[in-house]
C-alpha cells in the first residue's frame, strides 16, 4: 500500500512540474508589454510656443484652435508607443502616406528624438489616468492660407504653425 501511494505521490509531482514547464511561455506571454496605439487625434495650434519648452524645442502646454487635419501640409496620423519607450511616427500629408520615423521618447526632458536624426526633436507628452493613456505630440506644418477650401486647392503658408497632436491611446 505504501508504495501505491508514494508511486501516485509521484506522479502527481512530475504532473504538476510538467504542467507549470508547459503553461510558464502562456505566462511569459501575457506578462509581455502590448504596444499602444495612438490615433484619430485632434490637432491644435499653440499658443505661446516659446515660453517654458525646456528643453524641447518648443512647448506644447498652451492649445490653442484646433485646425484641420486637411488644412495642414503633414500631419502625425498615428503613433505606437513600443516598451523601452520607443515610438513610431506614422505622417500624412494630403491624403498620402509620407513615411514613418523612429523617435526615443524621454519622459524627464518632455521630448522624443529621432533615431536616425538625433537634431531632430519633437515635445512629447504622455499622460495616464488610470482608466485611458493619452498623448500629446509637438510638430510643426505648413497651413493653408485661406482655410476652409482644403489643402489640395490652396497655397500654403510660408511659415510653418507650431502644432500638437493629441490622441487617445489603446492596445495594439
Amino acid at each position: 500500500m505504501k508504495k501505491q501511494t508514494r508511486t501516485l505521490a509521484c506522479r502527481l509531482r512530475v504532473s504538476w512540474w510538467w504542467a507549470g514547464i508547459a503553461l510558464a511561455p502562456f505566462l511569459a506571454g501575457a506578462c509581455k508589454p502590448h504596444d499602444l496605439v495612438c490615433e484619430n487625434g485632434s490637432y491644435f495650434q499653440l499658443l505661446q510656443p516659446e515660453e517654458g519648452a525646456g528643453v524641447a524645442p518648443f512647448s506644447i502646454e498652451r492649445l490653442g484652435p484646433e485646425v484641420k487635419r486637411s488644412e495642414l501640409a503633414s500631419v502625425p496620423y498615428a503613433l505606437t508607443l513600443k516598451s523601452d519607450n520607443r515610438v513610431r511616427v506614422d505622417w500624412k500629408s494630403i491624403g498620402h502616406i509620407l513615411g514613418h520615423n523612429d523617435l526615443i521618447f524621454s519622459p524627464a526632458e518632455g521630448l522624443a528624438r529621432n533615431v536616425n536624426r538625433p537634431n531632430d526633436v519633437y515635445p512629447m507628452r504622455r499622460v495616464s489616468d488610470g482608466a485611458s493613456e493619452r498623448v500629446r505630440f509637438g510638430f510643426r506644418s505648413a497651413a493653408c492660407r485661406v482655410p476652409g477650401k482644403g489643402i489640395a486647392f490652396c497655397q500654403l503658408g510660408d511659415d510653418d504653425l507650431f502644432l500638437a497632436a493629441e490622441a487617445t491611446c489603446h492596445p495594439e
